[in-house]
């Protein structure tokens, strides 16, 4: 029989996680998993307290922080995920009212998709898009959102609506077919954050995986929560954003990319994405870590993940244990 896998990966985030639990409460899942990379006990002791009540929680403590990709392939190997199964990867900080977990299996049993997403609106702006579908563009690398920050769609009037088609599938919420997510191998598992999801969106199109946004399905996003930054920017995010770009690019896009003049615009404006973003006196050191992040990602044999502004969240090898309730 087939069951159904929730993964969570935690930072700091115990109490979105207590606020997605409750959304989940009443869904079709056999166990979630929260792989907890705070490295603290007070979050550890949190989530152990939430497993107490809810029989279905299982919590695995790392030593150290792992980061998003090996975290989430960390908690779906612990479940031993079968080609039957399904694999839903869910950001701490995504909650819901309405079922999402039956509508989007049942998009992938009846309409033979292998990956699917819910809409996902803007916590604070339940009525505006975060993430309706997603295009990749294959020379720079950028993945947009359909329909961001537009008016959402009543949930009612999507009911019945068949998957929209997608090249960019977000990492906050899809749910994968266990047959999909054992084709790809899960997450690549060294970028620590960001751009993860876009890489497994290239790697499952040129595998020629289906993927979709299910607008009949919809949930709420607390964007930057699960980051450590409500905004989304950080002196990590301009790092490993302009540093992971090119390093997925390098993996698994043609290396004729490299002489595109587009690749080129986009990478000097990737670089320079402080300048336009931010004020004050932040705004240079900023943009000190993002041109960090290009120089290095333009060398990728030599990357170290402990080149990244915050060395000691950033280590790439780690010892996992799993933790008893």
């Amino acid at each position: 029989m087939s069951r159904t896998i929730v993964v969570i990966v935690n930072y700091f985030t115990s109490k979105h996680v207590a606020k997605g639990l409750h959304s989940l409460r009443s869904e079709p899942f056999d166990e979630v998993i929260v792989v907890d990379n705070s490295v603290n006990d007070a979050e550890y002791n949190a989530l152990i307290e939430m497993a107490a009540i809810e029989p279905r929680l299982r919590v695995l403590k790392s030593d150290t922080n792992s980061g998003f990709g090996y975290a989430v392939n960390y908690g779906a190997n612990s479940a031993n995920i079968q080609d039957d199964d399904y694999l839903w990867v869910l950001n701490p900080d995504v909650w819901y009212r309405a079922p999402v977990l039956s509508t989007l299996r049942s998009a992938i049993q009846s309409h033979r998709y292998d990956i699917v997403s819910p809409a996902i609106l803007y916590a604070d702006e339940p009525d505006k898009y975060w993430y309706n579908g997603g295009d990749i563009d294959h020379v720079t690398g950028r993945a947009t959102h359909r329909d961001l920050r537009k008016p959402a769609q009543p949930l009612a009037s999507s009911h019945g609506t068949p998957p929209e088609p997608v090249t960019f599938m977000t990492g906050a919420a899809p749910l994968f077919s266990g047959r999909a997510w054992n084709r790809l191998g899960g997450f690549r598992d060294d970028l620590f954050m960001y751009w993860e999801d876009v890489d497994l969106s290239i790697r499952a199109s040129s595998r020629g995986l289906r993927m979709g946004v299910c607008t009949a399905a919809q949930v709420r996003h607390e964007v930057g929560a699960a980051s450590g930054d409500r905004k989304g920017m950080s002196p990590l995010f301009y790092y490993f954003n302009a540093r992971n770009r090119l390093l997925v690019l390098h993996a698994v896009v043609d290396p004729r990319w490299r002489f595109n003049p587009r690749f080129g615009v986009d990478t000097i404006r990737t670089s320079l994405m402080p300048l336009r973003r931010e004020k004050g006196v932040r705004r240079l050191s900023y943009l000190r870590c993002s041109v960090k992040g290009t120089a290095v990602g333009l060398r990728p044999r030599a990357v170290n993940t402990a080149n990244a502004p915050s060395p000691a969240s950033s280590q790439k090898h780690f010892r996992l244990r799993r933790a008893q309730p």
